[in-house]
């Protein structure tokens, strides 16, 4: 079963890999719920994925600020 998703906001997008594929950022719904932050690489034109993971807001709080 293939996951539908839309990405609402790119948040960063990262330099772009040898590959052709680049890591991003993106406020996302994944299959019609409320979008999540989540971070994994994409294609050029957003239409393939690879793994990635999705962060809670505090997740992403903690990381903006620093280590």
């Amino acid at each position: 079963m293939e996951a539908k998703f839309e990405i609402e906001e790119v948040l960063q997008e990262f330099p772009q890999q040898i590959d052709g594929w680049h890591l991003a950022l993106t406020r996302t719904s994944w299959n019609g719920r409320k979008a999540v932050l989540d971070l994994r690489r994409w294609n050029e034109d957003y239409t393939r994925m690879s793994k990635g993971i999705t962060l809670l807001p505090a997740e992403y709080e903690l990381l903006k600020g620093g280590f």
